[in-house]
């Protein structure tokens, strides 16, 4: 019920970005096995098989879940995964970092994120 309820909400949105298979299928692989390296507001820094991925957090869920920098190297197309990714990112990646959060900085990113 929880993953209908989340997929319907996203359903409706006008994502920023379009879908891309093979980000989505990236990105389930770097889900699978990673490292949280840094984070903040906006973006998170996740390390898998000694690449770093940056990847947008912010303007939840509209245009996040993009990736904006590989190795430090900025990435000029923009694509989004898919709507199951997101629910997994959100659930293996958002929820641990929002724990760490100061309670300050966790409202506004709520704020944020909607």
């Amino acid at each position: 019920m929880r993953y209908l309820i989340y997929f319907l909400r996203r359903a409706v949105i006008d994502h920023l970005y379009k879908f891309n298979q093979h980000w989505d299928k990236k990105l389930n692989e770097i889900i699978d096995d990673f490292e949280i390296v840094e984070f903040d507001r906006y973006q998170v820094t996740l390390r898998h098989n000694s690449d770093d991925y940056q990847i947008r957090i912010a303007n939840y869920p509209y245009s996040s879940h993009v990736l904006e920098f590989k190795n430090e190297v900025r990435i000029k197309e923009r694509f989004r995964p898919s709507i199951r990714t997101q629910y997994r990112f959100d659930n293996l990646v958002l929820k641990p970092i929002l724990k760490e959060l100061t309670n300050q900085e966790q409202q506004r990113f709520k704020n944020i994120c909607g």
